[in-house]
């Protein structure tokens, strides 16, 4: 009963990262350039090491992979994919990559379109991440649509198509 919930409460999670990483990427490639920004993208991922180095919970989760015995990534996915929230993870991860990821390829294009700099495409992806915040709130309250929520996948596939038509035709940055 908390699986919707849990759902809309990543999804609003992550969409806040989209909207905050990709306006400061946005805007530390405009001031101090996309060479000394991937130095700081560097160092982010070397604390995000440092924190993976030093968690118990990684460590533990290492020294039982260790002690198993005759395991591999094939019977892990065997055995994961009996679970229904691998299966859902999944499928959520496949539509993502085929209606989310390909509109954000193109972003840089659309800004080189209209001229405009990384900032722009900053603030373009981030426009993302608001528009699945705002979602949010509508997905928990239809989220009691049955037992699998498919009206609520329909309607939100559905916009999705009219947004990305209106985007493929936009001759101007506002309406983007």
């Amino acid at each position: 009963e908390l699986r919707h919930a849990a759902v809309a409460d990543t999804s609003a999670a992550y969409s806040i990262g989209t909207l905050v990483g990709t306006a400061a990427g946005g805007v530390i490639v405009e001031l101090i350039g996309g060479g000394w920004a991937f130095t700081v993208n560097a160092a982010s991922n070397l604390i995000v090491a440092l924190v993976f180095a030093t968690s118990p919970v990684l460590q533990r989760a290492c020294d039982l992979a260790r002690e198993s015995k005759g395991g591999n990534i094939f019977k892990g996915v065997r055995r994961g994919w009996q679970l229904e929230i691998v299966q859902t993870v999944m499928v959520g991860a496949v539509l993502f990559a085929v209606l989310i990821a390909p509109l954000q390829m193109l972003m840089p294009k659309i800004a080189a379109d209209h001229g405009e700099s990384a900032m722009l495409l900053g603030f373009l992806l981030g426009v993302m991440g608001i528009g699945a915040l705002l979602a949010n709130g509508r997905v928990r309250r239809w989220a009691h649509d049955g037992p699998s929520g498919g009206r609520t996948l329909l309607a939100g596939v559905a916009i999705c198509v009219i947004g990305t038509m209106l985007l493929a035709f936009s001759p101007w940055l506002t309406t983007d």
